[in-house]
Order: structure tokens, then sequence, then C-alpha cells
């Protein structure tokens, strides 16, 4: 998994942060979008440990889809409009 590579990266660099929104798989094999961020407690000692916050935000980015989708596709044609 490369998202979990670059986190484990990020974290271990001397600002010891890592934010991304990515695509994440449930255990019962369902996707939904995350917001990952993870933060270092001590950042003189990596064995210190790490906070990790994920968030769902499947709603926020089907609702950015959608405004997506109405501002450069027509509504009744899905064609795509000028601004597009």
């Amino acid at each position: 998994m490369a998202a979990r590579a670059r986190a484990l990266q990020a974290v271990s660099t001397d600002r010891g942060r890592y934010d991304e929104e990515i695509e994440l798989e449930r255990v019962d094999g369902g996707v939904f979008w995350a917001h990952v961020r993870a933060c270092r407690l001590d950042r003189h000692d990596p064995r210190a440990g790490c906070i990790w916050v994920i968030e769902d935000i499947s709603h926020r980015k089907a609702a950015e889809q959608e405004i997506n989708q109405l501002a450069f596709y027509d509504p009744l044609t899905s064609l795509p409009n000028r601004r597009l």
C-alpha cells in the first residue's frame, strides 16, 4: 500500500506530520474516502509513537462530485457544457 509507505515516511521526518485524502478499503471490502492525519507525539524521540486520525469524508466527496457534475455537464444529456 503506497499510502501507508508515504505516511510512515512523512511521520519519520523531522516535521513528523502526515495529512492526505485517500480512498481506503473497509474490512468488508467497501471503499470510502478518508482524510488521514498523523502526528508524532515527540519530534525528538521517534519511539514515543504517533497519533493517527482517520475521518470518513465520503459524503463531502460525493457532494464535490455532484457540484462538479452540475457545473460542467448538462443535467438532461450529461454532455459537457461550455464551461468545461
